[in-house]
Parts: C-alpha cells; structure tokens; sequence
C-alpha cells in the first residue's frame, strides 16, 4: 500500500500524460506551440514516472532506467518551455536544425551516462552510486565514478543556469510581444498572456524550493524530509494543472488570415505580406513622407465609413488586406504621422463610439456591458479601463455626467 505522500507523487503523472495527450492530439491552426508543450508535458510525464521509483525506493529501476534518462530531460524543460513562449510571441515562428543547440547540454549529459554510467560501471558500482552517491569522498573514487560524480554535479549546475538564463529570455519575448500587441491588435484579451508572467513566477518559486528540497531539506530529520515531500508533491500538481489549464486554453495569436469558403469550411491563407507580393507592390523599402500621409489618410477614410473599428478582433492584418498594403508599413505610418500606435487608433474611435452612446438619449435602456459591446470592446472591463484612461472618468461617471447636463 503505497503513503500520502507517495500518492501525491504518483497523481502528477496521470495529469501530466492527460494533457500531454490533449495537446498533441489537438488539432487547430496555431499547432506549433501546443506541440511543443505538449512535448514539455510528455517529457515531464517520464521524468516524473522514473522518479517515483526512487520515492517508493524501488533503487532496482532506478539503477536500471531513471539514472540515463532524468537528468537529460531535465535539461530539456526549460529550454522547451522557452520554445513555447517564443512559438507564442512571434509570428509565423518555424524551428529549424538551430533550434537543437538548445538541446546540446541534455544530449551530452546523455552520451555520458550512456557511455560511463552505462557500460563502465559494474552494477554494485551503479546502485552505490545512485543511492549515496552524495556521501563519496571524491578524491578516493575510481577515474570513472569520478566523472559521473562530476557529470551529476555539473548537470545541476546546468539546469539552473538554464533557469535563470531562460527566463531572462522568456521575459524579454514577453515585452517585445506586449509592444506587438499594441502595434498589431486592437484588443489585448486572450493574447496578452499576462498568464504566461504567472507561470514563471511560480516557476521561479518551484525551482527555489527545489533547491531547498536538494540541499537543505533532505540532509535534515525524516519529519522535515516527510514534509517536505508533501509540499513538493502538493506544488507538482497545482504547477501542472496550472501550465495544462491555460496552455491549452490559449487562443490563437498570430495565426494566419481565416477566411470562410463558399462551402462553409475554413481556409487558412499566406501572411499578409505574402498576400501584397501577389497583389501589387505597393511600397519599396521605405515610405516618404507623402506616402505616409495617403495611407494614413485612406485608412482613416475605411476606418471611419466601414466602422472598422466595431469589429471587436480588428487587426492590423485584416486593415492592411482591405487596402492591399503591408502591414509593416502601415504600422509605421500610423505611429509616425498619427503619434500613436494602431491599438490607441482604433479605441480612439471606439471610445468616440462609447461617448455618443452614452450621450444618447435613446440608448439609456442599454446598460454598461451593452454599451462596450455595441462600441467595439470585448469586454465590460476593457471598455472601463480604456475609457478611464482616455476620458478621465469611469463610462458610469461619464453617463451621470450626461444625465445631469440632460
């Protein structure tokens, strides 16, 4: 009969092989990312099933199976999750034979084990090795247990550098994206991935305790060892179920352009960009100052008569469509010769929108949520933030404000 806290070690194998499996069985347009995380869960799957061997002290498979293959994946995670974050972030991302170099320390690590661990060492030297292997006089050792002593060290030393030089870079994809979003988007819900900033918080503390676990916790008394095993245990899963929840729930960000076929079906099309080379080239390598000033005034025109700005998932890509321009440029010629970004054009007229709403009194049977509906936003809590932000006062403050005047 296996205790608590063996249990709690067992369940996160079962979650992290279910999401594993809705990921790379889930079949829609922005695939890349959710394959690599569901690799991420897979690898996590394995790791987490040899190291219940060593929880429940079965050392037979842990000498046998666990020891190979538990460091090399653990230098594989954070890397992956890094992959994942930048297959989020950028646009039409593809991975190529570069991508492996992420991978160079967990293959090494491998060839290690495989050639000292695996055919070097006998196997009283082997289970020795894996249950006290932290009690070795380093000095007194064989050359071969010396270098797996030093491999195991320096594996760890990698792993955290990787955590630390990972998320620098993971935090870095995330700002740029944020900047994105504001040139690209007119709306930051389901895309800003705010939740992604959580996930490495609790990242960070995970691997801090994990550092408590490894160096502090286990050498104490075997009630701090038992407690500590149950707050491990209790984390693994909430970390899991955390990453699966949202990962899963992650809605398309730079997908390509989705239009609907006569049959009812839907198509994915080339980028935008590959789209204005089939169509004309409208712009060379630079814009002047003249036509800055036509594209800007041509989607002020579209803006305005189409109410383009109702669409409440107006991009910068379905606007450089209709005027068969890139969207690069047309980027550009909004923040230069209008002074803000395509996010702050297009609330702009949607705020406009709000105020003649709420001005109207034909309209005060509509509530607050109906009015950010009606005006462009996704959201009751979008439209009173945004609305604050550019008016000074709340849409509810605004309406009394109309009411009194009325």
């Amino acid at each position: 009969m296996y205790s608590f806290e063996e249990i709690l070690h067992i369940i996160p194998v079962f979650i992290t092989a279910f999401f594993a499996f809705l990921l790379l069985s889930y079949r829609n347009i922005h695939k890349k990312a959710n394959r690599v995380l569901g690799i991420y869960m897979l690898f996590v799957t394995v790791h987490l099933f040899f190291n219940i061997f060593f929880y429940i002290r079965s050392y037979y498979m842990v000498v046998y199976l666990r020891y190979y293959v538990v460091m090399p994946i653990i230098l594989t995670l954070v890397p992956l999750l890094f992959l994942y974050v930048k297959a989020l972030t950028i646009e039409y991302y593809t991975y190529s034979l570069k991508t492996l170099k992420h991978f160079i320390p967990a293959l090494s690590i491998l060839i290690i084990n495989i050639v000292f661990y695996g055919f070097l060492l006998s196997h009283e030297e082997k289970y020795k090795f894996v249950t006290e292997s932290y009690l070795y006089d380093f000095n007194s050792v064989v050359i071969k247990m010396k270098i797996m002593i030093a491999s195991n060290i320096i594996s760890e030393i990698m792993y955290y550098i990787q955590v630390v030089f990972y998320i620098i870079l993971m935090l870095l994809l995330l700002n740029k994206h944020k900047k994105n979003i504001e040139k690209y988007f007119s709306y930051k819900e389901k895309i800003s991935l705010n939740w992604i900033k959580i996930f490495i918080l609790i990242f960070i503390m995970i691997s801090v305790l994990d550092i408590l676990e490894n160096y502090y916790f286990l050498k104490r008394n075997e009630t701090w060892e038992s407690i500590w095993k149950t707050i491990n245990g209790v984390g693994n899963i909430m970390y899991i179920c955390f990453l699966g929840y949202f990962g899963i729930k992650q809605t398309d960000i730079y997908a390509g352009i989705i239009k609907i076929s006569a049959d009812g079906t839907k198509q994915k099309f080339d980028t935008y960009d590959n789209i204005l080379e089939k169509k004309d080239k409208y712009i060379s390598s630079s814009l002047s100052d003249e036509q800055k000033q036509l594209i800007v005034a041509r989607v002020i025109k579209i803006t305005e008569n189409d109410k383009l700005y109702l669409n409440k998932k107006l991009t910068i890509d379905e606007l450089a469509d209709k005027l068969c321009i890139n969207k690069k440029y047309l980027s550009q010629a909004i923040n230069e010769i209008l002074k803000r970004n395509f996010y702050h054009f297009v609330n702009k007229y949607r705020i406009k929108e709000a105020q003649r709403l709420l001005s109207d009194p034909g309209s005060r049977n509509i509530t607050i949520e109906g009015i950010a509906d009606s005006s462009g936003f996704n959201s009751k809590s979008s439209f009173n933030t945004t609305f604050k932000k550019n008016i000074g006062i709340t849409p509810s403050d605004y309406l009394k404000t109309c009411l009194r005047e009325n």
